[in-house]
């Protein structure tokens, strides 16, 4: 039996990347997709993912994402309300690149939006 103490956070996927507090200009940013609280953007030049927390509700701000070849995660923002962060991805050229909002406490899932947007890196 698993010791709660040592049960860790569950992010979508199987790669979790933190933002950081650097959003590269000059970028071509594809239009978002948002809920109350985190709106997040995607740059096909770069592969960068934006993720802004645009709330003081206490969650992380996350875009959760995949391509067409079965990679899949999570990029999180959990740097509080207002910061606006990007993870920067190392996509496959012509890979279709689908992703969505989503909010999480403490690595669990409170929210999300139910579409998906598709850019192709």
């Amino acid at each position: 039996m698993m010791n709660p103490a040592t049960a860790s956070a569950a992010y979508y996927g199987s790669e979790t990347d933190y933002t950081v507090n650097y959003v590269p200009s000059g970028k071509y940013w594809a239009p978002a997709t948002s809920m109350t609280g985190v709106s997040v953007y995607f740059a096909m030049d770069g592969d960068y993912f934006r993720v802004k927390d645009t709330k003081a509700d206490g969650y992380s701000a996350v875009v959760e994402w995949s391509d067409n070849h079965g990679r899949t995660g999570a990029c999180v923002n959990a740097m509080g309300s207002g910061s606006d962060g990007t993870c920067n991805k190392n996509f496959h050229e012509g890979y279709t690149i689908t992703y969505r909002a989503a909010l999480y406490d403490a690595g669990q899932r409170v929210g999300f939006t139910y579409y998906w947007t598709d850019e192709t890196a």
